[in-house]
């Protein structure tokens, strides 16, 4: 990641997520691998059109007891949580099955490096799909799904979710 790239992310993470100088050095040292800058540009034009309301606590439901980070805790790590954002890592090597859990909100991801996955859903459906580095918006789902990943190398994202 270039100094500039750096220094984008440092602004919208201030900007916008509100946070302190040392969350900021964490979650930018862990976006660090990314060379690809639209990932950096996309998640930067994704997370302008959050506004957090810092006068007032959300009131938020405690996580669902098929929370990804209850659930599939090995894979899913919290990095920071407050009222307002949960930022996790997401780590599956390949090989890797994640249990089946659910996202109980809506957030913007971060593909480090992508990989190959087959997804099932409860009802028995599979789909396989390439998971590429992206910066994306991802939909809460509350059906829970499980993922294998499929392919010859980890994948690593960092998601930022919404608390809403």
């Amino acid at each position: 990641m270039s100094e500039n790239q750096k220094t984008k992310i440092h602004e919208c993470l201030t900007e916008v997520y509100h946070l302190d100088p040392q969350s900021i050095q964490t979650i930018t040292q862990k976006l660090s691998p990314i060379e690809n800058s639209s990932i950096i540009d996309d998640f930067i034009d994704l997370s302008k059109n959050l506004d957090f309301d810092l006068k007032r606590i959300p009131e938020i439901a405690p996580p669902g007891k098929d929370d990804a980070v209850l659930k599939a805790s090995e894979w899913h790590k919290i990095v920071l949580e407050n009222p307002y954002i949960r930022i996790l890592e997401i780590t599956v090597k390949p090989g890797g099955k994640v249990p089946f859990h659910t996202h109980q909100w809506d957030s913007i991801t971060l593909s480090i490096q992508g990989s190959k996955f087959q997804i099932d859903d409860t009802k028995g459906n599979v789909l396989v799909e390439d998971w590429e580095e992206v910066a994306e918006f991802l939909e809460k789902y509350t059906d829970p799904l499980s993922y294998t990943n499929l392919g010859d190398q980890e994948f690593k994202a960092l998601s930022f979710e919404i608390k809403e």
